[in-house]
């Protein structure tokens, strides 16, 4: 019997709508934009994003990957309403304020979206982890936050304004990623420089030096080291070039 999967599609922004906890976990951790379907029938929020190529990929992970949205039929169904520009397309969320003790749970907070990032540090207790997992937790959280220091986040590693001397080293193994980098493009490459460029908009000089790493590594480091696994050399090269104060 042929599946029949009835989209409904959030035309508005995203703030005018009360995310589900299936929406949330799906963008929760993303770094790019996405767009939002739901099928009605089974009351499922799928989360789309693009590939290098432009096509569409779901996000959708853990119960939400079990078949429902990589489904040929809600795959085709997205495809063809981008096509016709019918998704609306939103910014991945921004974890700009936070809230609890690193030491024990801390809350990343996206406030204009309402989401929230549960991370743990190491001296915390079961009975304490439980305790933070519970939604009046997160919902204190969301509530209360404050600020954070600015940050970027790409590839697992994160460089926040008030730590230079990190966003050196990422600067340069930045510039350092070569042509043919199958998971980094060369558009992803310059959006993750332009990116550690803005943690310091209001910083000249930190800004020439974030300059000055990346561009060291462009042509010191890039398409030089093919059998450098992982970046480990050019990671080492990096980091003992920012503790000298070579950038």
């Amino acid at each position: 019997m042929k599946t029949v999967f009835l989209v409904f599609v959030f035309l508005a922004s995203a703030q005018a709508f009360a995310l589900s906890e299936s929406a949330k976990d799906q963008i929760r951790f993303l770094d790019k934009p996405y767009a939002m379907t739901h099928i009605t029938s089974l009351g499922i929020d799928c989360i789309w994003t693009k590939d290098e190529q432009g096509r569409l990929v779901t996000e959708a992970s853990g119960p939400y990957g079990s078949g429902v949205c990589w489904h040929t039929n809600a795959v085709s169904e997205a495809t063809s309403l981008n096509d016709q520009g019918m998704l609306a397309w939103h910014e991945a969320p921004v974890f700009d304020h936070e809230y609890g003790n690193k030491n024990k749970c801390y809350y990343e907070v996206d406030k204009k979206n309402g989401i929230a990032r549960l991370l743990f540090g190491d001296d915390i207790s079961d009975r304490e982890a439980e305790e933070c997992r519970q939604p009046e937790s997160e919902a204190q959280a969301i509530a209360l936050a404050s600020p954070m220091d600015k940050k970027v986040e790409f590839g697992g590693y994160v460089a926040r304004k008030s730590d230079l001397l990190g966003a050196l080293v990422l600067a340069c193994y930045t510039g350092s990623l070569d042509t043919n980098n199958s998971t980094v493009s060369e558009n992803e490459r310059v959006r993750r420089y332009s990116a550690l460029l803005d943690l310091y908009g209001d910083d000249r000089n930190s800004a020439a030096r974030v300059t000055k790493a990346f561009e060291f590594a462009s042509v010191n480091l890039r398409d030089r080291f093919p059998l450098d696994t992982m970046g480990r050399y050019r990671v080492a090269v990096c980091d003992q070039m920012a503790i000298s104060g070579k950038f």
